[in-house]
């Protein structure tokens, strides 16, 4: 059985719409990538305070060197500075790590 020339014109006008729509997806769709393409930036490109907030660094109590003053642990990163630290008399030692967390409080 032959399809009436309007059942074939309605299957036509339909078959347009999908492809229209179809095509203007396809539009919009690389629109919005060029939109986002002007925004982004390579990583490459990025400074380096860029870089660094995406980074972390673990720090653990086995790198710490620590110290005791009035029953309470201070640790010390730095290697130069607790050798320094290390090379002075338990007073001023203990004079020098008093004004620095006495420094902190206030």
């Amino acid at each position: 059985m032959k399809p009436s020339s309007f059942q074939t014109t309605i299957e036509n006008q339909f078959d347009y719409i999908c492809k229209r729509a179809m095509e203007d997806e396809r539009k919009d769709y690389f629109k919005h990538l060029s939109r986002i393409s002007k925004q982004e930036v390579s990583f490459s490109d990025t400074g380096d305070y860029l870089v660094n907030q995406f980074s972390t660094i673990d720090n653990y109590s086995g790198d710490l060197q620590i110290f005791t003053l009035n029953g309470f642990s201070i640790g010390v990163e730095s290697d130069l500075l607790s050798e320094a630290l290390r090379n002075l008399t338990d007073k001023k030692r203990k004079i020098i790590l008093l004004y620095y967390f006495i420094t902190l409080w206030i």
